[in-house]
This record gives C-alpha cells, sequence and structure tokens, in this order.
C-alpha cells in the first residue's frame, strides 16, 4: 500500500480502567497515564505489526522516555528546473532533517517507550517525509527502546500507516495536539525524567485481525422527491451500534490547500481550515464524491470519518469511482473513537446523489441503517450457491429452419436467484403462416431514466416493468435480452431479472461486454424472488 491506500488502522489510548467496559473490547487499543490527578487518554494510530500483543510492550507500568533533539537541521538538494516562485533555472528541495537527539535521553530509553515528535521540515515529497519517521524510529531502537510512541507537528494532520517504513518494535503516531496536553503534565518535568504508564490494553494491528462486516452489503434510503434504496458497504471501524440516523446529506468540499499532492504543499492545510463550509456539515451527513486517487492531504477512509466527527456531521457517505465494486473502508483501528457510521457506495449511485443534492441542495434527505456489532441489515440475503455454466443454443430465422439447423451454441454463467425448476426454453419451432412461436429473442433498451446516470433516482422510482423500453412490443412468454452497459443505473442483475419478470418475459439473458465483469452477484444472493 503506498500513501494513496485508502485502509488504515486505529489505536486507542484511552482514560483508565475504569473505562475499560466502555470501549470496544480487544478492537481497542489504550494506555492509562495518571496526570497528577484523574486518567488522561490519548488516541493513537498503530504501525503494522506481526502480533496482536507483545510481552514487552504490554507491560501494567511501562516507563515511557521523550527524546528531545539536540539539533536539527534541514537538508536540501537543488535540481535542474525551472522554480516558478523565483524565476531561477533551479529548485531547491527538502529531502531530510538532519536532526541530533540529546545523549542523556539516548541513555534513559533503553528498555523504555520512546516519545519522538516527527520533523517540522517542509519535506518536498511523502516519501522524504516517512524516511525521516523511519530513521527516528531507528535511532530509538538503536538505543534499546522497547516501543515508540511517533508525535506528528501540524494540528490538523491525521496519523497515517507508514506503509512503506519498517519497524521492528510496537510503534503508534500520536496526534500533535494530544502531545501538546502532556507537555506539562507527568512526562515532560523540567529534567526529562522518564513518565509510566499502563499499556497492558494497547492493542497492536495485525491484518489478520481485520474483521469482514457481515452481512457484506447493506443500504441505506434516499428521501427526496422519489424514495429509494441504495446498496453500501459499511466500514470495518464504524462503531459497534448506533441508532437509525436520519437528516440532511450535503457534499463535503475540502478546501484547496488540502487539495494539494505534496508534503510540503499540504502543511499549509493541516494549519488552518480542512472545509470550504465546516459549519455546513454540522448536524448532517457528510458525503465525499470524488475518485479515491484525487490528490489531497487526507487520503485515508478513516481520515474522511474523524474530520466529518470533528465539525458535527452525524454520519458520512463515500462515492467511489468504481462501476462494479467497492472499496473496504478499513482498517478497523483508527487514531479517535468514532462514534458515526460510514458507508461507501458505487459510482452510479455517488452520481445520482450528486445530481440530487445539485438540484435540490437543501431537501436531500437520507435514512441510515441502525448498526448492529458494526454493520447494517442486510441488502441480500445469506445464501449462496455455485452453480456451473449452462449452454444456449442459437437459431437463425430462416425458412425451413430445422433442430439440426444450429447456428452455435454458447455458455453463460446461471444466477443462483433462479428459480428451483424451471421448464426451459423448448426449440424453436418456425411455419411460413405464423412465424416463429417459441424461444423468440427480444432484444430491449432501458427507458430514458435509465440510461443516464444523472437520472438514476427517476429510473429506480419508477415500476420494475417501465423502466424496460421494449419499442412497444410486449413482452409476455418471451425471451428477453438485455445490453447491461444499457441499464447503467442497475448495480446488480437481479434488477435486471426483476425488470423482466415483472415486464412478463419468460426467460432473460444479460449480455454484457467486459472479459470479467465483478458484480456483487457473483457472491450474494439478492432476497427477491425470480
Amino acid at each position: 500500500m503506498g500513501r494513496r491506500s485508502l485502509l488504515v488502522g486505529y489505536i486507542i489510548l484511552c482514560l483508565g480502567p475504569s473505562l475499560f467496559d466502555h470501549v470496544l473490547g480487544d478492537v481497542s487499543t489504550f494506555f492509562t497515564v495518571r496526570t497528577g490527578g484523574p486518567f488522561e487518554h490519548f488516541y493513537c494510530l498503530p504501525q503494522p505489526y506481526q502480533t496482536k500483543v507483545d510481552p514487552s510492550w504490554n507491560i501494567e507500568e511501562g516507563k515511557v522516555q521523550f527524546l528531545r533533539q539536540e539539533s536539527s537541521s534541514c537538508r536540501t538538494e537543488t535540481i535542474e528546473g525551472g522554480d516558478a516562485t523565483t524565476g531561477s533555472s533551479e529548485s531547491s528541495l527538502v529531502v531530510a532533517d538532519d536532526f541530533v537527539f540529546k545523549a542523556e535521553d539516548l541513555e534513559r530509553v533503553s528498555g523504555a517507550v520512546a516519545l519522538i515528535q516527527g520533523s517540522t521540515c517542509p519535506f518536498a515529497t511523502w516519501g522524504y517525509y516517512i524516511a525521516d519517521y523511519q530513521l527516528r524510529v531507528e535511532k530509538a531502537v538503536e538505543a534499546g527502546a522497547m516501543g515508540v510512541v511517533f508525535v506528528e507537528v501540524y494540528a490538523n494532520k491525521l496519523p497515517q500507516h507508514m506503509d512503506q517504513a519498517n519497524t521492528a518494535v510496537p510503534t503508534c503516531i500520536l496526534r500533535e495536539p494530544d502531545f501538546n496536553r502532556l507537555k506539562s503534565s507527568w512526562l515532560l518535568d523540567e529534567n526529562n525524567h522518564p513518565g509510566f504508564a499502563d499499556f497492558t490494553g494497547a492493542y497492536l494491528y495485525n491484518m489478520q485481525d481485520e474483521p469482514v462486516p457481515n452481512p457484506v452489503i447493506t443500504y441505506f434510503e434516499v428521501v427526496d422527491r422519489l424514495t429509494f434504496s441504495i446498496p453500501a458497504l459499511t466500514a470495518t471501524f464504524n462503531p459497534s451500534s448506533t441508532d437509525a440516523i436520519e437528516g440532511h446529506i450535503v457534499e463535503a468540499n475540502f478546501s484547496s490547500a488540502c487539495l494539494q499532492d505534496s508534503f510540503e504543499s499540504c502543511i499549509a492545510c493541516w494549519n488552518g481550515e480542512v472545509f470550504l463550509d465546516r459549519e455546513a456539515l454540522a448536524g448532517k451527513i457528510a458525503f465525499f464524491n470524488f475518485p479515491h486517487d484525487v490528490p489531497g492531504c487526507f487520503n485515508y477512509y478513516y481520515q474522511w470519518s474523524i474530520l466529518a466527527q470533528n465539525v458535527g456531521a452525524i454520519g458520512a457517505v463515500f462515492g467511489t469511482s468504481a462501476d462494479y465494486f467497492y472499496h473496504v473502508p478499513g482498517m478497523y483501528l483508527v487514531p479517535e473513537l468514532l462514534t458515526i457510521p460510514f458507508f461507501t457506495i458505487m459510482r452510479m449511485h455517488a452520481e445520482t446523489l450528486s445530481h440530487l443534492i445539485a438540484t435540490d441542495p437543501e431537501d436531500v434527505m437520507v435514512k441510515l441503517p441502525a448498526l448492529v456489532d458494526s454493520t447494517g441489515p442486510t441488502y441480500f440475503s445469506d445464501e449462496r450457491s455455485e452453480l456451473g455454466v449452462s449452454v444456449l443454443g442459437q437459431w437463425e430465422l430462416n425458412e425451413g429452419i430445422t433442430t439440426e439447423d444450429v447456428t452455435f451454441h454458447c455458455a453463460a454463467g446461471q444466477s443462483t436467484y433462479n428459480p428451483a425448476n424451471h421448464p426451459g426454453v423448448p426449440y424453436p419451432d418456425f411455419d411460413l403462416q405464423t412465424g416463429l412461436d417459441a424461444g423468440r429473442l427480444r432484444f430491449v433498451t432501458g427507458h430514458e431514466y435509465c440510461t443516464n446516470r444523472t437520472t438514476c433516482a427517476r429510473c429506480l422510482n419508477l415500476a420494475a416493468a417501465d423502466q424496460i423500453d421494449s419499442y412497444g412490443v410486449p413482452l409476455t412468454g418471451e425471451v428477453v435480452v438485455m445490453v447491461e452497459l444499457d441499464f447503467v443505473c442497475y448495480h446488480s442483475y437481479t434488477e435486471y431479472s426483476s425488470a423482466a419478470s415483472a415486464a412478463g418475459a419468460y426467460g432473460l439473458i444479460i449480455i454484457n461486454y467486459e472479459d470479467i465483469v465483478y458484480t456483487m452477484v457473483h457472491h450474494l444472493l439478492n432476497s427477491e424472488g425470480a
């Protein structure tokens, strides 16, 4: 996973033993700190580790040593190429921080958890930032640290998985505001003596622990002039339980400072406003609608959920750029305790929502389902069948056709929601007087609303039979042929079947033009009959 990977986890650094029962059991990570009085909690993001627990890390009284810097100097390199801001023919890039930790702190860190601040150097790329993180952790490990808490240095920067880094000890990343709360507390006295914390509940992130949502696909309802359901995928970092939520949905628009690509250019975002209009999101459901590879300073699903929650949103929905599959929102450990649900939807539905909001920005309501065990009600049934390939024969409509005049046979996949028993379609019978009276194929297309993603809401609100345009020909008793790409508002084959069945069709053939089409019906059954 690179920087743009959208699968990231969390650690919870929580309030103390008395709050243990209020967190998500073994999917939460916390250490306990007493700051002269009550316990304090500090959230951070665990980096991938080979095990969920480590005997040297998960201890009741772990020593924590802050590593101060003796010196720091941003190293630059000059490269050929114009600098538009200066008019120079060369560019100067910040590539490293030549830092030095204080020797006395390195002596104290052996056997302790090292608390390390990141660099304030404006690195030219994300790679240089990650390399600096890697070097700081390595310096602590070389001095004998048994774990590391790494601290971000910008107020709005959210921790991320350092995908290109490799740390030999348990490591997590703390936000800058939380570190500021530590500065005047138990940990940072004038002599920089070590503090102690309880790490017994500080679970580590291991990919094998990542839960699979069950059911995989849930749904929510859109309530506008029309009402319809949209299938959605739940995030693995969702709260364990929420009530059903109904509210206005509004698009969440990042400020231009947060739509930058380089690490250096994102610093203005992390020190400033994240959203163009944060007040517009308060009490609303935030809708993130942009391709997952858009350059930006926040590139992880959980970051969008945290940002939405922090400005008062009551839920979040993300529209992916994919037509036939979902991006899985994870990882299940994140650097804050999330209380709002997060869902992802496919592009066709994202474009429908976006069009509705643009047309009527004040009145588009969404009903998000209640979550139980972090998931909503099932959109599909929980059955699964493994069916083989069926063979179809096609005949030309020629005078004197016989059953031996087969034009060709073709292999076709069978839908798992097919009727348990069906007589099939008999051989065609052609007569000069009556024409073909059995096994006739009727090609249809979609209603005009169903062939344009901007009118999908109208399409899905039509009666199923009316979503088909059969050119005025009745479909009762006919075998209907539907070309998949003609129905851009459909997300699963069951919708094709429902429309054909409602129109009276005897059978249905769906044609696609892709070698492999990833659709949900390959894995799940719809609860509809067919």
